[in-house]
């Protein structure tokens, strides 16, 4: 069975494969603020967390927030440009996750969004939350 922390290598292996992603990065969402902070600033991100596990029927199913941004070159008329590629690449993750028989719904609400960062940065991206289903293989843990 995959656990949290295979779920977060399948999407940092995603993220790693697509050639439009710089930058792969996961937790709370505000940890987001270091990816900000950090010298090299490579956009897009390609950013996920979780806050819920659900166990169904034999099976865990994760709740994921995914969240592709990036900075604003010029200025928010550049926002409609940055939100098309993002969703670009939330639709290849949301593909690539479907073949591999880990959504439980491929039916997801991509949502665009924009906004000044703390930071005073123009960030532009789209979120969508996902339901990760991997199967239970029934044993107990061995830790």
């Amino acid at each position: 069975m995959k656990d949290w922390i295979d779920i977060i290598e399948e999407f940092e292996t995603i993220a790693n494969n697509n050639p439009f992603v710089k930058k792969f990065g996961y937790g709370r969402k505000e940890n987001k603020q270091a990816l900000f902070d950090s010298f090299d600033k490579q956009f897009p991100v390609l950013y996920i967390n979780s806050d819920t596990f659900n166990y169904n029927k034999g099976a865990f199913v994760y709740n994921v927030t995914l969240d592709v941004f990036s900075i604003l070159k010029d200025s928010l008329e550049d926002a409609d440009k940055t939100i098309s590629e993002a969703n670009a690449i939330a639709i290849d993750v949301i593909n690539t996750l479907y073949n591999q028989d880990l959504l439980t719904n491929d039916n997801v609400t991509i949502t665009p969004y924009h906004w000044e960062e703390n930071t005073g940065e123009l960030i532009a991206g789209v979120t969508a939350t996902l339901e990760v289903e991997v199967g239970n293989n029934n044993t107990n843990c061995n830790y």
